[in-house]
Parts: structure tokens; C-alpha cells; sequence
């Protein structure tokens, strides 16, 4: 490579100005030969070979051209060993492409993982709305059955009180009748020779059904045609109350109603119960992020839930099916004071992107972007804004943005703590949940 450069170099020279190599010309143009080697070397152990050996050639004439001499020659004496290729100006943007297309590649890898996560907790929300529906189903059939069977109950009954009112009510009767039917005899004797004809003929009635619906067997028939008034309606009335209260209290009748069998509500796998309706755990759609396929998966199994059972309800926070034993989850205990968690592990976050142009919230705090980290805006509602102040889209590499134990700090002795102070660093923390106000601000 040294040799191949002195020729090339030689040969651009213009004729007038070709002389013999010196020494000191030599050793620039060698120690670039080397300086390169140890890049290239260095940039074929750091990226995939397929972008190395596309690289490599344009770098190799371009060296061989000497473009590439003065950022070798800053490198050689300014770097330090081992070799920073992101500082060195000529293979810099070949490292960050490369760096940001693995994280685009890693990124996809991630969205893809989430929405097949997604899908699967779809799926196995689906399967257990499934059941409980069914569930629902039985359970609604179990009391439409019962129902059913009261109301036959009712009409079997009704049937029978007719069937007994058309046997019984006829009121026929032939014959003299005071000297045969001596309860006929009794009622007649109880009038007076100033009682209307209607009342007699009504009385006559009453009496003749009295003995129909006696209990003594053995006397002969009875036929008698009564013919009523609109008007009379109260008579007809009073004759079908003597025929019902018979009725009630005869061995053939059923009961008046079918003991109401208490139905208990059957344990639900994913919905809940709520005044004895089937509720709906509003808080599933926040596992998605809205306006994904998921949200809209678990907001129609909402509107299916309501459509199949109008008296059904929606919870805006988790409910549990009755009866079955607790199953314990399988995670850590992330909680916090107060029962709160600092971060839902199973929610998809793709929060709303607002651009910098439009950014108006009023700031209470600012920390200013770092080398791979963005910048943090803390606003007056206490609501954190991750910020790109690039004009060009970026990707962060996880990392811990912020925390405790951080930032910088002037020790001093703590006054009255005796032998607890012993370091006299003030940084006491429990945990990273602590607020730490320095200098006045958060």
C-alpha cells in the first residue's frame, strides 16, 4: 500500500514538480498507510461484513487518492488507542448508518413481538369472553325454563278453573224444587214478598250452585238457565267467586304458584357481576393503545356484550367473578405506596407525537438533550415530554434517561448526626421515588 501510494501520488504530480521521495514526505505518506489499516481494521470488527466490503471500496480509493490523508492525520495525533471510529470524520457516518439501521431493524423487531403479544392477549381475552357469554347463555335459558314452566303452571291451572266453571255453572234445573232440594227450599224461604223478581231469580241461582258445589253425592242432576243483564255483571262475579274459592281449596287443584327456585350467578372467567347483571371491565381497552387493532378488538366484544344483553353494564374499574380461588399472577410486586404500579408491563405504549413547532406547555422543568439521550420537559401539570430537538427523526437505544444519584453535588457536613455522618454526602435516598430539590429547583 505504502509503494502504490507514492507511485499514484508521484504520478498526479505535475511535471514540474516531480522530484525525488524525501524522507520526512515518506514517513507522512507511511504513517497514513498505517493509520488507515488500523481504521479499517478496526471498522471490519464493528459492522456486519456485507456493509464493510461495500464500504471498503470506496474508501480504498478514495485513500488511494488522498482525500482521506488529513482526517488520518488528526486521528494519528489526537486519538488515543483503541480506535473511536466516531472520531474519525470519513467512516463516522458509515458507523451511525449502520448503528441506525440495526436500531430501526431492532425497533421493527420490537413492534412486531408487541403486536403478536397483542394478538395473543387478544386471543386469550376472546377465549374467555367466549365462555362467560356462554355461561350467560345457560344461564339465561335456566330462567327463561322456569319461567316457561310457572306460566304453564298458571295456564294449566286457569284451564282447569274454566273446565270446573263449565261443568259446575250451568245452574240447570227442572222440577218443582221445594219438596226435592231442600237447600234450594232454604234460600227461598229467606225472601219476601217484597223483594224484586230479579233478586228471587238470583237467589234461586245462588242456591242451585251452592249445591252443585256440595260435597254429598248421590242427589240427582240439576238444570237451570240463568240469562243476565249487562248491567248484572256483579252477579255473574259473585257466582265465579264461589266457583274459584271451590276450586282453591279442592285436592285437584295445583298450587296457586310454583315455589321460586333461586337461581345462584355463575362464576365468571373475565366479566363480572354488578347487581346481579353481567358487567363489562372497561379498563381492558387501556392494555391497548387506541385506535389499535387490539382497542377495537376489545371495544367490540363491549358492544357484543351489551347487543346480546341490553341490561348489561360497563365498569370502569376491575371487577371479579364470584366463588374460585385466587391464582397468584406470576410477577413481581412492582407496587408502590398507595397500591399504585410505576409502569404496566403488559400495555403497548404509542403515545401521541407532538411536533416542537407546536409545543406549548409551560415548562417547569428542562433538562437539556445529552449524547444518545433526548431532553425531558417536566410542565406545570407534572406531565413528562420526551423530546427530539433534532430536525431529523431519531432513535434512542434503551438507557436510563433519568434518576437518582445522578446529577452533581457539593458535600457538606450534615450538622447533628454524630457518628451517622460519615461520608458527608447528603444523597440519602430509600429509592429513586424520592422528589430531591437542589438549589430550589426539583
Amino acid at each position: 500500500m505504502f509503494i502504490e501510494r507514492l507511485k499514484k501520488d508521484w504520478d498526479r504530480l505535475p511535471p514540474g514538480l516531480k522530484k525525488p521521495w524525501a524522507f520526512k514526505d515518506a514517513l507522512q505518506v507511511h504513517a497514513s498507510c498505517g493509520g488507515f489499516i488500523t481504521i479499517l481494521e478496526t471498522l471490519r470488527k464493528n459492522i456486519p461484513k456485507a456493509d464493510y466490503d461495500t464500504a471498503v471500496t470506496t474508501l480504498q480509493e478514495q485513500f488511494s487518492l488522498g482525500y482521506l490523508d488529513p482526517d488520518i492525520v488528526a486521528f494519528l495525533e489526537n486519538g488515543v488507542p483503541p480506535v473511536q471510529l466516531a472520531e474519525v470524520n470519513f467512516v463516522r457516518n458509515i458507523v451511525t448508518s449502520v448503528e441506525q439501521r440495526k436500531q430501526n431493524e431492532m425497533h421493527e423487531k420490537e413492534r412486531e413481538l408487541a403486536e403478536r403479544v397483542a394478538a395473543a392477549t387478544v386471543e386469550q381475552i376472546r377465549h374467555k369472553f367466549n365462555q362467560d357469554v356462554d355461561t350467560l347463555k345457560a344461564r339465561t335459558q335456566c330462567r327463561d325454563e322456569l319461567a316457561l314452566e310457572a306460566a304453564k303452571d298458571a295456564k294449566k291451572g286457569q284451564q282447569y278453573t274454566k273446565d270446573f266453571m263449565d261443568k259446575k255453572c250451568k245452574l240447570n234445573f227442572v222440577g218443582d224444587g221445594k219438596d226435592s232440594f231442600p237447600e234450594v227450599a232454604k234460600y227461598l224461604s229467606q225472601l219476601s214478598a217484597d223483594d224484586s223478581v230479579e233478586k228471587v231469580y238470583c237467589e234461586f241461582g245462588r242456591a242451585v250452585l251452592g249445591r252443585l258445589l256440595d260435597s254429598n253425592a248421590g242427589r240427582p242432576p240439576v238444570f237451570y238457565y240463568g240469562c243476565l243483564r249487562d248491567d248484572q255483571k256483579d252477579v255473574k262475579e259473585a257466582l265465579e267467586d264461589l266457583v274459584y274459592n271451590f276450586w282453591d281449596q279442592s285436592d285437584a287443584a295445583p298450587p296457586k304458584s310454583r315455589p321460586v327456585e333461586t337461581v345462584a350467578d355463575p362464576d365468571l372467567v373475565l366479566l363480572s357481576w354488578s347487581n346481579g347483571q353481567p358487567a363489562f371491565p372497561e379498563q381492558l381497552l387501556s392494555k391497548f393503545s387506541e385506535g389499535s387493532a387490539g382497542h377495537k378488538s376489545i371495544h367490540d366484544m363491549q358492544k357484543e356484550l351489551l347487543t346480546m344483553f341490553p341490561n348489561a353494564q360497563v365498569q370502569g374499574s376491575p371487577g371479579t367473578g364470584r366463588g374460585g380461588n385466587p391464582r397468584a399472577t406470576g410477577r413481581p410486586d412492582y407496587t408502590i405506596d398507595g397500591g399504585g404500579r410505576p409502569l404496566d408491563f403488559t400495555r403497548a405504549l404509542d403515545k401521541t407525537i407532538t411536533p416542537k413547532s407546536s409545543f406549548s406547555a409551560e415548562r417547569k422543568v428542562y433538562v437539556a438533550a445529552a449524547k444518545g439521550k433526548p431532553s425531558l420537559v417536566l410542565d406545570t401539570n407534572y406531565a413528562l415530554w420526551v423530546g427530539n430537538e433534532t430536525d431529523e427523526e431519531t432513535t434512542f437505544a434503551p438507557s436510563e434517561i433519568a434518576g437518582f444519584n445522578l446529577g452533581t453535588f457539593e458535600e457538606k457536613v450534615v450538622s447533628g448526626m454524630g457518628e451517622k455522618e460519615l461520608s458527608g454526602i447528603p444523597f440519602r435516598f430509600p429509592s429513586d421515588l424520592c422528589l430531591v430539590c437542589y438549589e430550589k429547583k426539583l
